[in-house]
């Protein structure tokens, strides 16, 4: 029988949701699927529980029938792979969610040279870990364009979107929905900082009156922007509810409340949140500088001028919330087309068996 092994050896709560469809993805196909990860996948799954191994008990099962899939860059990753690769005629695939471009283009987004640095250590780890692998998926067009432009663009690759299983359990709760939302990790290159300002803005205007924001993060709130938040919930004008790792179903809470999601980044190669907030029919906020190439200008959201403007701020929102069954419609609909695990099935497994053909 076919066998798959799913790793993520470094714990993002934000893989939990690609991990279990490409879990049932596979699945579908006839593999006999398990997970190689962090402990802490195990507390917010039971299906990762219940299927979850020690790398030496997967490596015990490794064959010339299967696959090592690795979803996030670590040591641990890289050392599996270097075994997988070398010692087994398994495949190593390669999920590759950020190839890094230039210390300028981090710098210029908002991140500290120390933090560059950091990135930068990350891509080598991830460079080794392409080396050893049969097939390397690139989640969106930046990062393929940027792939293709390095120095390991001799190495098979494809471009296939992020996959996700259909989250939308009820649909009852989503008719009570209140928040124009930041939702994720508090990062110098989401412009967090930038919706904290506009969000204040708008409370100290007095405008969107009939308006809430949320954010909705597992980082601290930043100190630099403290007190305008502070002053922001004090109006009863913002909701926040961070410096926790949430489950699964919390995150999916809030995307369901929302009638909007902000995606107005300063740089971006692809986004986790953009397509979870089309899972829910949440259009987005966009920026023209950061935009995606899974936004549809005036039918999945709208989008501001770079330098964050509150009257472009204000006219999105309102534009959006005076036509939203249209906007929701269209972010549902792409989110089936696009993201869904199922339309990308025949893509995936096509990329799989490409990983024995090529060398």
């Amino acid at each position: 029988m076919k066998t798959a092994f799913l790793s993520s050896c470094r714990f993002n709560p934000g893989h939990l949701s690609h991990l279990l469809a490409n879990y049932k993805l596979l699945a579908e196909d006839g593999y006999d699927v398990s997970f190689v990860c962090h402990a802490r996948y195990s507390d917010f799954s039971g299906i990762v529980k219940s299927k979850k191994l020690s790398f030496y008990n997967c490596f015990r099962r490794l064959d010339k029938d299967s696959i090592y899939i690795i979803w996030a860059p670590s040591v641990i990753a890289l050392l599996h792979s270097f075994l997988v690769a070398t010692l087994t005629s398994s495949r190593v695939i390669y999920i590759y969610h950020e190839p890094f471009t230039s210390f300028s283009s981090y710098l210029q987004a908002g991140f500290s040279l120390p933090k560059v640095i950091k990135i930068y250590l990350i891509s080598l780890i991830s460079s080794f870990i392409c080396l050893m692998s049969k097939l390397v998926i690139l989640p969106s067009a930046n990062s393929y364009s940027t792939f293709k432009l390095s120095w390991l663009r001799f190495l098979n690759h494809r471009k296939i979107n992020l996959m996700f299983d259909d989250e939308v359990i009820d649909n009852s709760y989503m008719d009570e929905r209140k928040y124009v939302s930041y939702i994720g990790t508090v990062a110098e290159d989401h412009a967090f900082l930038e919706f904290i300002k506009l969000v204040e803005l708008v409370c100290n205007n007095n405008l969107l009156p009939n308006v809430t924001f949320l954010v909705c993060t597992k980082s601290q709130v930043p100190n630099e922007c403290s007190a305008a938040v502070e002053r922001c919930v004090g109006q009863g004008r913002l909701r926040v509810v961070s410096g926790n790792v949430m489950t699964n179903e919390e995150i999916n809470y809030f995307y369901a409340q929302s009638f909007i999601v902000w995606n107005a980044y300063k740089r971006s190669m692809q986004s986790g949140v953009l397509p979870k907030a089309y899972m829910f029919g949440v259009p987005v906020i966009t920026s023209l500088s950061g935009s995606s190439e899974y936004f549809v200008s005036d039918s999945t959201g709208l989008a501001i001028s770079s330098d964050y403007k509150l009257d472009d701020f204000v006219d999105a929102i309102s534009s959006i919330l005076d036509s939203f069954p249209k906007y929701s419609l269209c972010a549902r609909a792409y989110f089936l087309e696009n993201f869904y695990y199922k339309s990308l099935s025949g893509k995936f497994l096509k990329g799989l068996n490409s990983s024995w053909t090529k060398k």
